[in-house]
């Protein structure tokens, strides 16, 4: 009996975005600055970015060469509240609602918990950011 060994080599392709020129840190991203191209993801450290991922709402972690195709983890959500601004943070429970103005203590995008100060006694919360000038209560 003969045993034979075989070799294959298997290479993922997947259309990914693949920046078209240079971008600076903390830059905000948009479409006109990828290109949509078929390319081998095999050897991709992190999850690429899909052909239907909203760019428009996230900016750029760190810098990126004219070249570099977009993973997850090179892309952070724009913030939304920045740190010291005073938004409204809202509680809900069954049939009350009360409204509080807030100093946001950090940074913020949409969807992120974060921590909130009153201006008076200095009381901290935790507040799910949904927009520029709102956020709800964390549980």
């Amino acid at each position: 009996m003969r045993t034979m060994n075989y070799a294959v080599n298997v290479r993922v392709y997947q259309k990914v975005a693949v920046v078209n020129t240079m971008l600076a840190p903390q830059e905000l991203i948009d479409s006109s600055q990828v290109t949509w191209k078929e390319k081998d993801i095999t050897n991709l450290h992190g999850q690429p970015i899909g052909e239907f991922a909203k760019l428009s709402v996230l900016q750029t972690r760190r810098r990126l060469k004219k070249g570099t195709v977009l993973v997850e983890g090179d892309l952070i959500p724009l913030d939304v509240i920045q740190r010291g601004q005073i938004v409204t943070l809202l509680y809900e429970k069954e049939f009350i609602q009360i409204e509080m103005q807030v100093t946001a203590l950090q940074d913020g995008a949409r969807g992120e918990v974060i921590w909130f100060k009153f201006p008076d006694n200095h009381k901290r919360l935790k507040g799910e950011v949904v927009n520029n000038d709102l956020a709800v209560l964390a549980n």
